[in-house]
């Protein structure tokens, strides 16, 4: 309903007196990033960093 009317529409659909309520609860919002895996790789190749940082023991 919000694509095609608007988020106003669909708070007065659903009866909430409040706007946030109708956009917390009702509009499906991106929760994530598209997988661009394969983008990524082409731009350089996965390096994986398995060694630990050599810690310095001397402390003054």
């Amino acid at each position: 309903m919000k694509e095609q009317n608007g988020v106003e529409t669909a708070q007065t659909q659903l009866g909430h007196f409040n706007l946030r309520v109708t956009e917390a609860d009702y509009i499906q919002r991106m929760n994530s990033a598209p997988d661009l895996t394969l983008l990524l790789n082409m731009l350089g190749p996965v390096q994986v960093n398995t060694s630990t940082p050599e810690i310095d023991q001397n402390v003054d």
